[in-house]
């Protein structure tokens, strides 16, 4: 799968000494790996490829004839026809948007979901997928993550046992993203804050929607000019009222759920982060009094100084370039004269800003810390540093939550089995660390600049890529260095060996369940004595991943060298005294390297293994064996989980109940609860299954996600002094994910879910618009069985003698207390 950068941005000429645009060099690479690719070299391997490109958002790529054919009512009927790299017309065909016209990217979307059949998209010849490379058009904005989504949502359409290779080009940091478009065109934030109520709870003010409470602080009232000691919310004006609601729910994980996890992550479409959400303009993205009564302003206020703006961390601070902390104060690291700026630019509705605060006074979560927000063209011109993309006034944070969206799409995407090959190019690339997040080795290739010849550079990081995950090894030899003393000296450490050359043994393991068995190593092992070294190459021949060694007999997943080397006099060994001398500081140089292509390639950590007649430790003797074969019928145990978890939970008060705490409220008496777990038993069951795929030491696993459905009766108590006592009995009920260790084709017959012990206790004496808050504290056990049949070596048991004497009653004054049964 190739997922290609098609922004404006790829037509910059910093390539190959400032000689060549950097779509040039990707195209070309990409020109010379699918020549490669499709030699007689790769013939044995059958190839399926697919193209993507991104920008705002992304598009997957048809050639002309399947774009005028079996796609012709899908595909935009207007592409652009301006190329990626600006070096000429192109003919492009694709399922995508190619504006941020939100019917498109919905229409986009439709599109691609009514083929159902995603493998049409892949094409096995070399023409085909040529011809879709050089027709890609231009297509602004940098949405990596799209390109991410789109690519795994056609990947995981094609057969499971297919190896899944992604290799992405990008040539800027990603500042838009798919999860932002939803986040301002379909969570409707203005509607859900405007409809909110102002609710007060004894001294507490609340702004609520939909159940869900926020509490509004003294502080948020002080700054809109309110005294937190008198008040009447009925007096609040319209705009004082959206601000305090706007600021509760800025601080309201619950609030920010409930608005985004329905929400449909749409790879066709993108956005900016932009402050007042408006894509139109760079220059009013903080107006002086900004306008909370307008959905748009108060729609961007929301997703800057909510849940994205406060999961953006110091880590973009520490590795951006415009920003430097001097003495504690973070400040601009950049201007044209090269001095630090001071800090310019405070919020006129946050106050509290980043910028110019002591680091030890700021903490970046949603409580403590409202956002530092964005400078304009219209403020000091040096604030545009703030944000060097494209020198806009885009929000910093945006940048970096963009980053945080990209890694996790992914990691999404490595989880169901695909690798990816992560690439940058040009000069853009300032922050490598979220390319490097990104790809499956977990270092991105930074294509170099300055050669003549990057394309080569790319297409051979293509190529080696790809052989490692195709398990291309061909005519392995493993070259290893052990360091000697050419002639005897004083015992001094200086870290030398001698080696048996009659003890090389080498063993080919055909599968990871295979037997090691060792075998001589003639034919296979040569050693070169020199006056300082050992060298020792093993030719090891072809070596397959698992998967495909299992496929035959001859084919091996790993080969191992045995040798005996022992340490000379005066090698340092950690161990203790009377235990087999293993030296620490055995530094062996290895090579992995391809006979036919003199290619370098990592190889593992060295492993010492220590012989079983080298140990001082006394060998049992074995007791006598008269065990003989038996059949029992028995459960085996698939996964055994202990879950331990507390969950929150508002419970309704009956209405007489609700009468009697008014009237105690309304006339000052206290009020107590507590709640306690009643005498019928909590239940645990199954109510939903699905399945994933994640990767496990770079394994694929096929796990089961199990929805549980854990409840129980509780009993709540209500206590008003000497007014009223209220008791009255409510089910709570609390659902929870969990992974599973549930080969098909077990299910929910096969799970078995017991809660062992259950507590809950009101939090506070806060009752919260009739209703009760309650923290439940589970227990649970959780077990996936099925019942086999086993062959095993026992012997039947047999009853012991009844020669046990029964002792004396002991007085019943020196009774311990009993101890209550735990459930």
């Amino acid at each position: 799968m190739l997922v290609v950068d098609s922004t404006a941005s790829m037509g910059t000429m910093d390539m190959n000494n400032n000689t060549a645009t950097r779509y040039q060099v990707a195209e070309e690479a990409i020109h010379e790996f699918l020549n490669v690719i499709f030699s007689a070299e790769y013939a044995s391997i059958e190839k399926h490829l697919a193209l993507v490109t991104f920008g705002n958002g992304a598009r997957v790529h048809v050639t002309k004839a399947d774009g005028q054919g079996k796609f012709s009512g899908l595909v935009n009927p207007s592409p652009s026809t301006i190329s990626a790299g600006g070096m000429g017309v192109v003919e492009d065909f694709y399922i995508g948007a190619n504006s941020y016209d939100p019917t498109q990217a919905q229409t986009a979307l439709l599109n691609f979901q009514s083929v159902s059949n995603k493998t049409e998209f892949f094409y096995q010849d070399e023409a085909s997928v040529l011809q879709m490379v050089d027709n890609i058009s231009r297509y602004s904005n940098t949405n990596v993550q799209s390109g991410l989504l789109l690519a795994t949502d056609l990947l995981n359409g094609v057969p499971q046992n297919a190896h899944k290779l992604i290799i992405l080009i990008t040539d800027g940091e990603s500042a838009a993203s798919s999860n932002f478009y939803a986040y301002y065109n379909q969570a409707n934030i203005p509607t859900r804050i405007n409809s909110a109520t102002f609710v007060q709870e004894n001294s507490l003010l609340f702004a609520v929607y939909n159940g869900i409470f926020a509490q509004v602080t003294d502080a948020d009232l002080i700054q809109e000019g309110i005294d937190p000691s008198n008040y009447d919310p009925a007096t609040f004006t319209a705009l004082q009222s959206v601000r305090l609601k706007l600021r509760a729910f800025s601080r309201s994980n619950e609030f920010f759920e409930d608005a985004t996890s329905s929400l449909v992550i749409n790879p066709f479409a993108g956005e900016w982060h932009n402050f007042d959400g408006r894509n139109a303009d760079n220059i009013t993205r903080v107006p002086s009094n900004p306008n909370f009564l307008d959905p748009i302003a108060l729609n961007g206020y929301y997703w800057s100084n909510g849940l994205i703006g406060f999961t953006a961390n110091y880590f973009y601070y520490e590795k951006s370039p415009f920003f430097a902390k001097s003495g504690g104060i973070w400040q601009f690291s950049q201007s044209p004269t090269g001095i630090p700026l001071q800090p310019v630019y405070v919020d006129p509705f946050y106050s509290q800003s980043i910028i110019g605060q002591s680091l030890n006074t700021v903490t970046f979560d949603n409580s403590d810390t409202e956002l530092m927000i964005f400078a304009t063209d219209q403020k000091i011109p040096q604030t545009r540093l703030i944000d060097y993309y494209e020198q806009t006034s885009r929000n910093i944070y945006a940048s970096n939550e963009a980053k945080k969206f990209m890694i996790d799409a992914a990691e999404t995407a490595r989880a169901n089995g695909i690798v990816i090959d992560s690439i940058g190019i040009g000069s853009a690339i300032l922050l490598p660390e979220y390319l490097d997040k990104v790809a499956s080795s977990g270092i991105a290739f930074i294509v170099p600049r300055d050669i003549n010849d990057a394309q080569n550079a790319l297409r051979d990081q293509m190529l080696e890529f790809t052989r490692e995950v195709y398990t291309l090894t061909e005519d392995i030899v493993i070259t290893d260095m052990i360091p000697r003393r050419p002639t005897p000296s004083l015992p001094i450490n200086d870290g030398t060996f001698q080696l048996s050359l009659a003890s090389i043994q080498v063993a080919f393991v055909h599968t990871p369940d295979s037997p090691i068995v060792f075998q001589p190593a003639e034919g296979l092992v040569t050693v070169n004595v020199e006056e300082d070294r050992y060298i020792v190459s093993f030719s090891v021949g072809d070596i397959w991943s698992p998967e495909d060694a299992a496929q035959q007999e001859n084919r091996y997943y790993k080969a191992i060298l045995s040798l005996r080397i022992t340490a000379n006099n005066g090698v340092e060994s950690s161990n203790a005294v009377g235990i087999p001398d293993i030296p620490t500081n055995l530094d062996a140089f290895v090579s992995w390297i391809e006979a036919e292509t003199e290619r370098f390639l990592p190889y593992p950590p060295v492993y010492v293994y220590v012989p079983e007649s080298c140990t001082t430790t006394p060998v049992p003797t074995p007791a006598p064996n008269n065990l003989q074969p038996e059949c029992i019928h028995v459960p085996k145990i698939y996964d055994w989980v202990f879950l331990t978890n507390q969950y929150r939970n508002n419970v309704s008060i009956p209405e007489n109940c609700q009468e009697l705490v008014n009237e105690a409220v309304s006339s000052g008496i206290p009020i107590s609860i507590s709640c306690q777990e009643t005498e019928e038993l909590p239940l645990c069951r199954v109510i939903g299954i699905r399945r994933e795929t994640i990767l496990v030491n770079g394994t694929a696993i096929r796990i089961g996600v199990v929805q549980f459905l854990f409840s129980s009766n509780l009993e709540v108590t209500i206590i008003g002094e000497d007014a009223f006592r209220c008791v009255f009995d409510s089910t709570v009920q609390i659902e929870h994910e969990i992974v599973l260790c549930l080969p098909e084709p077990l299910d929910e017959h096969n799970i078995f879910c017991q809660i062992l012990a259950l507590e809950c206790r009101p939090i506070g004496n806060v009752l919260l618009g009739g209703m009760v808050p309650l923290e439940v504290l589970l227990c649970a056990e959780i077990q996936v069985e099925v019942s086999v049949h086993l062959e095993v070596l026992a012997n039947f048991c047999s009853p012991r003698s009844n020669s046990l004497p029964v002792p004396s009653p002991t007085p019943f004054f020196a009774c311990l207390p009993s101890l209550s049964s735990f459930r």
